[in-house]
């Protein structure tokens, strides 16, 4: 076999060699979450999950999307926790070079069935990492079931008429508008 066939055939498997390097999620990542989910007011659960925590936040940028996940049925104190882990670990992923599941994070924020929290959490990563794919997002937020989200765009939309009305586009202006205030 030639080198340059040897080399045809070794491409592609070159791709997968970033896959296998990264960290699968800890054995009991799944018992961890749990012990955050179980936290409940006055403290209850706090010591577990504090515990919990530290281990998810050493987890890789695999567990950014099951944390975003778990966010549907906790409740608001859990929610802090997960939402504090997810950013130690962009945080930490993004020191150290490494990249980011944009486009996960991105088909995480269109899926309208999660979270509308996790969704503008997730839509606030994605920002952070690709501002331009995030501003792309906005204008399909105008009839968006999150109203985090649909604010961004409606936020926009004001924009786009008062930039309208300084050019002297008042009929454009009024349709623009009025697009916002449906």
């Amino acid at each position: 076999m030639n080198s340059r066939h040897f080399l045809r055939l070794l491409a592609p498997l070159m791709g997968l060699i970033p896959a296998l390097s990264q960290a699968a999620l800890p054995s009991d990542f799944d018992k961890h979450v749990a012990a955050i989910r179980a936290v409940g007011p006055e403290g209850a659960g706090n010591e577990e999950a504090a515990a919990a925590f530290q281990q998810i936040s050493g987890s890789d940028a695999e567990a950014v999307l099951p944390l975003l996940r778990a966010m549907e049925s906790s409740g608001a104190l859990s929610r802090n926790w997960l939402r504090s882990a997810i950013e130690v670990i962009v945080q930490r992923e993004l020191k150290a070079g490494k990249s980011l599941p944009v486009d996960d994070l991105k088909a995480f924020l269109l899926d309208t069935k999660q979270s509308p929290e996790a969704r503008r959490f997730a839509f606030d990563l994605v920002s952070k990492i690709d501002p331009a794919a995030a501003e792309a997002l906005v204008p399909g937020f105008l009839n968006d079931p999150s109203t985090e989200l649909r604010r961004d765009a409606v936020a926009l939309l004001i924009t786009e008429g008062k930039s309208q009305i300084e050019k002297a586009d008042n009929p454009s202006a009024i349709t623009t508008f009025r697009k916002a205030l449906d």
